[in-house]
């Protein structure tokens, strides 16, 4: 079982984000550059609508369903566990 990263996909959101790494860094980007891309992305999210007040955005990233990220869809709880969306591959 792997994250639901493909750096192949066809997905619009990963192909958008492989054109842009490619851009910048002039290779493909792997799981690891999606991970900390999607982490950059959930902190300006929090911030820009919470400022730098680290209660609310504990309390905002409890309430967020469903978010789209380029390793997948991501559920935030309330106790600051998190559910990821994984696929099953075959290695051949």
């Amino acid at each position: 079982m792997v994250p639901d990263f493909d750096p192949d996909s066809k997905k619009k959101i990963i192909v958008n984000f492989q054109k842009r790494f490619d851009e910048k860094y002039s290779k493909k980007a792997n799981y690891t550059a999606g991970v900390y891309y999607d982490l950059a992305e959930i902190i300006a999210y929090c911030l820009e609508i919470n400022g730098d007040d680290v209660k609310r955005i504990h309390r905002f990233l409890g309430k967020i369903r469903d978010y789209r990220a380029v390793t997948g869809n991501t559920l935030y709880y309330p106790d600051g566990s998190v559910e990821k969306a994984i696929m099953l591959r075959e290695l051949k």
